[in-house]
């Protein structure tokens, strides 16, 4: 099989959709009172577990701002400037709250996957380079959730 359909429970979003880029344009602004340079990209991540990228309903929206804004890390409570911020629903793409995200790490150009030989998942088919590949990716792998400073 090629493609799998799934669907999915209406009833599971209390918006009747999952997050639109006009929604996060709306959240974005009021949160930073900054413009919006560019039209927002979906972007596929990581999970919180990052054992599996999330679904392309959940994509979080990629918004480049005009001027940079002071942001804290949830948890971490460091605190950067950044021009770009990630939005989506929050803690999952079902829920009512419009967070905001940044790169857990610094951007690259590309990452390794490992793609297993078999499904037996030996060390060697776990391992073997010739089994691997080069994802080209232009977003970050993982998010992590920030406020504004205000």
């Amino acid at each position: 099989m090629d493609f799998v359909a799934s669907g999915l429970n209406p009833q599971l979003f209390e918006f009747g959709t999952a997050l639109t880029p006009e929604e996060a344009v709306r959240a974005t602004f009021l949160a930073t009172k900054r413009q919006i340079t560019e039209v927002p990209k979906a972007v596929i991540y990581f999970g919180e577990e990052a054992q599996a990228f999330v679904l392309p309903l959940c994509a979080a929206w990629r918004i480049q701002l005009d001027s940079p804004i002071r942001v804290r890390g949830i948890g971490t409570r460091s605190e950067r400037d950044v021009a770009e911020l990630y939005v989506r629903r929050s803690p999952n793409c079902v829920s009512r709250s419009i967070e905001f995200f940044t790169p857990r790490e610094p951007l690259k150009t590309a990452y390794w996957i490992l793609v297993p030989r078999d499904t037996t998942l030996t060390v060697d088919s776990l391992f073997n380079v010739r089994d691997s590949v080069a994802l080209q990716l232009n977003a970050p792998l993982a998010l992590q959730q920030v406020e504004i400073v205000r």
